[in-house]
């Protein structure tokens, strides 16, 4: 069965579908925020990720990491709540890297679910600058699972990686990115290098056999 396009074009024109609906975008506007994106998009990681197995759900992949990368904190569901964002809280990051970087994940079929991705970046890192009840409350959950090794005295965040499994592993890059996502992943940054964050995209690369399978497998070769 073929992919449904996401985008086309009629002449100069180019529009690109978004819940069922066509929209019409200017093609110079997309090519500035292509190079934008061409530059959020890097080609070496500064964060090292395991392989995500296809047949595992976003939540299975983030609970493994500390497994495969020691170091890492999964913070997945396991949200800050405050005064003011009480009920589900705020997910402050669904990896904690052993650098401290902000790792978000997302498994994307389209680009509804990256929107949501960004959006709790920017909610996550405007919480933590300016609430000091969940930044206590974030650092009190980073010693309790890395007792070793706490958030440093004055720690505020610097570093946002957006790690992205894009549909079923296609390569990321700013041609496969979906349209609609190139542009609120530009707005994201802005915001976020505006508040002295760096912000950084990569694709997680796919598997279809869980890692210590594979090394079973590289063992009987």
């Amino acid at each position: 069965m073929r992919a449904a396009r996401t985008t086309r074009r009629r002449g100069a024109r180019r529009f690109f579908l978004l819940d069922g609906q066509w929209y019409e975008i200017g093609e110079a506007y997309l090519e500035a925020i292509r190079s934008q994106v061409e530059r959020l998009i890097i080609g070496t990681p500064s964060v090292d990720l395991p392989a995500w197995v296809l047949g595992d759900k976003e939540r299975d992949y983030n609970e493994s990491v500390p497994d495969l990368r020691p170091g890492y904190v999964c913070f997945d569901r396991d949200n800050v709540r405050t005064a003011l964002h009480r009920g589900n809280g705020v997910e402050i990051c669904d990896l904690l890297s052993p650098d401290d970087v902000l790792v978000m994940v997302k498994r994307a079929k389209g680009s509804d679910a990256l929107s949501h991705l960004f959006g709790q970046a920017v909610v996550a890192v405007q919480t933590l600058l300016h609430s000091p009840e969940a930044m206590d409350g974030f650092a009190r959950k980073v010693a309790a699972a890395r007792p070793s090794r706490p958030l440093p005295e004055g720690f505020r965040p610097s570093r946002v990686v957006f790690a992205i499994l894009l549909k079923d592993g296609t390569n990321l890059t700013a041609d496969t990115l979906f349209p609609f996502s190139q542009v609120t992943l530009m707005q994201t940054a802005k915001i976020l290098e505006a508040w002295g964050v760096e912000v950084e995209v990569i694709g997680i690369q796919a598997t279809a056999v869980p890692p210590s399978q594979a090394g079973i497998r590289h063992l009987a070769a």
